[in-house]
């Protein structure tokens, strides 16, 4: 059995995320990119707030550059107090 595909989308640098942000920020990749699954890559500092991307996992057409410029454009927006009460769909 063949390990699921898996992509790294590591964003321009790193931004800093509440929980909730993760959460909503995880949310939206994975439904954007219509994945099984997405996470957050922490920058691995031992500062959780510190992301620099996201895993997603068995993206259903790859990750086209629109679509990974809309995912890094939202997490931006997040961590500039965007979001809105994180409610973006």
């Amino acid at each position: 059995m063949s390990e699921p595909e898996e992509v790294e989308l590591t964003f321009g640098g790193e931004l800093r995320l509440t929980e909730d942000q993760a959460a909503a920020l995880e949310d939206y990749a994975r439904v954007l990119a219509r994945c099984a699954a997405a996470g957050v890559l922490r920058a691995g500092d031992g500062d959780d707030a510190a992301i620099r991307g996201v895993r997603l996992r068995e993206p259903s057409a790859g990750l086209p550059r629109e679509i990974a410029a809309d995912i890094e454009g939202f997490a931006r927006s997040l961590a500039q107090g965007g979001g809105g009460g994180l409610g973006w769909s």
